[in-house]
C-alpha cells in the first residue's frame, strides 16, 4: 500500500484524477448537445451539434486555462524560424507513423486500399475539418499542454518522467469509454507519439501557440490523407511496397527528424 500511494504521490495522481475530469466533461458536453440536437432538429443538421458541443467544451476549456494561467509565467514571444522547423517536423513525422498505422499491413505483406469518400458532401468535410482540425487540437493542448503539462512541471520531477506521464495521460483520452472493445493499439501509439512531441515544444519554449500549431496541422495533413488523397497515398505505399525503399526513407526521415529538433530547441535560446 505504502508503495502504491509513493508511486501515485511520485506521478502527481491529481493530474490523472483532472484528467477523468476532462473525459467527463467533454463527452458529457457532447452528448448532451447531439441529444438537444436529435431531439429538436432533423437527423441532417447533427453535424452541427458536434460543432456547438466542441465550441461550448472550448469555452469551458478558455475559462479553466485562463483562471490557471494567471498563477504561471507566460511566454510569448513567437519566432517564425521554429514555425518553419515544425512544419518541416510534422512532414517528417507523417512519414515516421505510416509504419505504426501500417504494421498489421506490413507484418501480413497486404497492400492498402483506399477509400472513397469523394461522395460525401462538402458541408460534411468542412464540418470535420472545424471539428477534427481545429476546434479539438486547440482544446487538448490548452489542457494537457497549457494545464497539466504546466503543473507538472511546477512539481519539479524529472523532465523525462513528465514528458512520459504526460503523453500517457493524452493517449488515454484517446480510448472510447462506452466501447473499450474498440481500442486501436495504432491509434493510442501514434497519439502517445504525438503527445511526447507537443510536450517536448512545450518544455523547449513554455508557449502553448507552438503546440496548438503543430496539433492543427497535424490533423490537417492526416485529413487530406485519409479523406482527400487517401487514393494517391494508397498508390505511393503500394508502389514502394514496403521494401528497402519505404525503409531508407523511414530511416533518413527519423536522422532529418533530430535534426530538426536540434535546431527547433536553439532557435530562440540566443543561439540563432
Amino acid at each position: 500500500m505504502n508503495l502504491l500511494y509513493s508511486t501515485l504521490k511520485q506521478l502527481e495522481f491529481k493530474v490523472f484524477l483532472y484528467t477523468i475530469f476532462y473525459i467527463l466533461l467533454f463527452n458529457s458536453i457532447q452528448y448532451a448537445v447531439l441529444h438537444f440536437f436529435s431531439t429538436l432538429f432533423d437527423a441532417k443538421y447533427l453535424y452541427l451539434g458536434n460543432l456547438v458541443g466542441l465550441t461550448i467544451a472550448l469555452a469551458f476549456i478558455i475559462l479553466i486555462y485562463k483562471r490557471f494561467n494567471r498563477s504561471i509565467e507566460k511566454y510569448d514571444t513567437i519566432y517564425y524560424k521554429r514555425v518553419i522547423i515544425i512544419i518541416l517536423c510534422l512532414l517528417i513525422f507523417k512519414i515516421l507513423i505510416d509504419p505504426i498505422l501500417n504494421v498489421f499491413t506490413i507484418i501480413d505483406g497486404d497492400t492498402l486500399t483506399s477509400v472513397d469518400k469523394s461522395d460525401i458532401p462538402i458541408k460534411y468535410k468542412l464540418s470535420y475539418i472545424l471539428s477534427f482540425s481545429i476546434l479539438t487540437p486547440i482544446i487538448e493542448e490548452l489542457f494537457f499542454r497549457g494545464i497539466l503539462l504546466e503543473k507538472l512541471l511546477s512539481s519539479k520531477k524529472k523532465t523525462v518522467v513528465v514528458v512520459i506521464y504526460s503523453s500517457f495521460l493524452f493517449a488515454l483520452i484517446h480510448v472510447n469509454p462506452l466501447d473499450i472493445s474498440s481500442i486501436s493499439i495504432e491509434t493510442l501509439t501514434v497519439a502517445f507519439v504525438l503527445g511526447m512531441i507537443t510536450a517536448f515544444i512545450y518544455v523547449s519554449t513554455r508557449n502553448i501557440y507552438y503546440c496548438i500549431v503543430f496539433h492543427i496541422l497535424n490533423n490537417i495533413f492526416s485529413f487530406l490523407i485519409f479523406h482527400v488523397y487517401n487514393f494517391e497515398y494508397v498508390a505511393i505505399i503500394n508502389y514502394l511496397s514496403f521494401d528497402y525503399r519505404y525503409w531508407l526513407i523511414i530511416t533518413l526521415s527519423c536522422f532529418l527528424f533530430l535534426l530538426l529538433i536540434k535546431k527547433f530547441k536553439l532557435v530562440g535560446n540566443g543561439t540563432d
